[in-house]
């Protein structure tokens, strides 16, 4: 069961991805297909390269995951991955350096889409079913062959179990999310994880799923992290 009163959630984990291998992992996950959304704020300490902020996988394949990543061209993606990518990237793009909100959603296997601040939604529409879904990773893939390591700071990582029924609630949401908005106030009775981040050891709970994430790498602990909107208060 989780907590129904929202935790007071300022600090964050922070990924290295030069040198060593840090990253979150989870042998199970409350959704195998779509719809699906992920939310996360990110503070990317580099940019111009592919990395993987939070997803779904098949940890038994090399080739089956919903993701939400960062581009080679600092963009916010969301993928669906089975025998190929079919990803949706914001048309806006990121700052290293600087806190942004990443937003995507899996309305079907031939839709989804990205979002960066609220904003900047970006479509695609190949049809692409994954299979075969058993864990959750934060800063990295999750496959038979793991990759796409995220070098940067990561919180407040959410994920629903729908996608919303119109192209006006999800912005709708991606705006309220970015603004500050904590994950238990969007479509409640469809989160079915959330964890905070808030790097007191391992592991990192999932405080709606009762998921606990296993730490790899020892990703640092941050204890600034500017939240807006009175969010986690």
């Amino acid at each position: 069961m989780g907590v129904l009163v929202a935790p007071r959630a300022e600090a964050a984990r922070d990924f290295e991805a030069a040198g060593t291998d840090q990253y979150l992992t989870v042998a199970s996950t409350p959704i195998t297909a779509d719809p699906v959304m992920i939310s996360c704020w990110f503070n990317a300490e580099s940019g111009s390269a592919t990395q993987v902020l939070a997803g779904i996988y098949n940890s038994s394949h090399s080739d089956r995951s919903l993701r939400l990543g960062l581009n080679s061209t600092d963009q916010v993606t969301f993928s669906e991955l089975s025998a190929g990518a079919a990803t949706a990237a914001t048309s806006t793009t990121f700052t290293a350096g600087t806190w942004h909100h990443a937003f995507g959603c899996g309305v079907s296997s031939t839709s989804r889409f990205a979002y960066l601040n609220g904003g900047g939604r970006g479509s695609n529409a190949s049809s692409r079913t994954i299979v075969g879904a058993n864990s959750i990773a934060i800063g990295r893939t999750n496959n038979t062959t793991p990759g796409n390591y995220y070098d940067g700071v990561v919180a407040h990582v959410a994920i629903w179990n729908t996608a919303g029924s119109s192209d006006a609630e999800r912005d709708a949401w991606a705006v309220a999310l970015a603004a500050g908005a904590h994950p238990y106030t969007i479509a409640r009775a469809n989160l079915v994880f959330y964890a905070p981040l808030n790097g007191d050891g391992s592991p990192e709970p999932d405080l709606v799923g009762g998921r606990l994430l296993t730490v790899s790498g020892s990703p640092a602990k941050i204890d600034s992290l500017p939240l807006r909107g009175g969010f986690g208060r």
